[in-house]
């Protein structure tokens, strides 16, 4: 599976991240990559949630499920609408 996750270098983003590699899942974490780095054998793109187009970096890549930690409405509705048809769940 090819699974994203949104603030996947810290905290729970990052045990999630590690878990899923350890399951054999392909994973990228996107985050702004300043509070910590995304866990051995994860791919990791550079993102600023704060911005209207913040998550622009991810292109037009396709997942087959994303995880959001995110503590922010605001940051989790922008990625929904900017991933809508990018994620299966």
């Amino acid at each position: 599976m090819r699974l994203l996750v949104l603030g996947g270098t810290q905290f729970l983003g990052r045990a999630i991240a590690a878990s899923a590699i350890g399951l054999g899942h392909a994973v990228t974490c996107a985050a702004r990559g300043l509070s910590g780095s995304a866990p051995p054998g994860a791919r990791f793109v550079a993102i600023d949630r704060d911005r209207p187009d913040g998550v622009a970096g991810l292109g037009r890549e396709r997942f087959d499920a994303a995880v959001d930690v995110a503590r922010r409405p605001d940051q989790v509705r922008r990625a929904r609408a900017a991933l809508d048809g990018h994620v299966g769940h």
